[in-house]
């Protein structure tokens, strides 16, 4: 720790050595009336790097399209993110949650009229539905082709 005294005897510039940090030391241990250069204040000071604001870590955005199959399963979900999460429209969702509309029904339940789906559910009827789609794809084809085959030609206008 530099003294008092070893300052004085310095003939050159007597804060040249000194951190920040040992100025600081010396300035709350120095007697009133002591008097220090601004010049050599600042010598001082700008030895020490300038702290900056750490960088933050960028934002990661996980859709729902990922976040649906890591989230807990009682965790509730909204029409917009069963949207989000199976990159279908709000048509789509509200015609899978109506008994009226033929198609298999997705669970739901409605609270304060607002259509609410536990992602450990909605998970396990989406699973359910690629198995059916699994073994489907080829007999529909199949019934598409028979369908435009036995339709009668069209008359000319």
């Amino acid at each position: 720790m530099t003294t008092r005294a070893q300052l004085i005897t310095r003939k050159a510039d007597p804060l040249s050595p000194m951190s920040p940090a040992a100025l600081r030391d010396w300035l709350r241990r120095a007697p009133d009336g002591t008097t220090l250069t601004a010049a050599a204040v600042l010598d001082v000071l700008e030895r020490e790097p300038v702290a900056t604001s750490p960088v933050p870590a960028p934002v990661t955005f996980i859709s729902w399209r990922e976040r649906l199959w890591t989230c807990a399963a009682e965790t509730r979900l909204g029409v917009t993110e069963v949207m989000e999460a199976t990159g279908k429209g709000k048509s789509w969702v509200y015609r899978h949650t109506s008994a009226k509309s033929g198609v298999s029904i997705m669970p739901h339940r409605k609270i304060d009229g607002e259509l609410v789906f536990r992602a450990g559910e909605f998970r396990a009827w989406l699973e359910q539905q690629e198995e059916g789609e699994a073994s489907a794809p080829a007999t529909a084809a199949a019934s598409r082709v028979l369908s435009i085959e036995d339709r009668s030609p069209r008359r000319p206008r």
